[in-house]
């Protein structure tokens, strides 16, 4: 039995994952692109990306480690 609780919790780890990297997708690019009608971001934009990437990602692994450290010690 606890082999299912460890597969789901690998499972439920990894949709929670591919779902808040969708919405981080989204939410930076509707908060920094302005312009649609160039095929690059502008200087500007890219750093908004980056910033906008690198928080949500920090953000995100932080949650995962408390949600893993959570399941390994209780």
């Amino acid at each position: 039995m606890e082999e299912k609780k460890d597969t789901t919790s690998v499972y439920m780890l990894n949709k929670v994952y591919l779902e808040d990297y969708t919405n981080m997708i989204e939410n930076c690019s509707l908060k920094c692109f302005n312009n649609y009608n160039s095929a690059y971001p502008n200087s500007n934009e890219q750093q908004c990306l980056e910033k906008c990437y690198f928080k949500s990602l920090e953000l995100t692994k932080f949650v995962a480690d408390e949600y893993y450290n959570d399941l390994t010690h209780h």
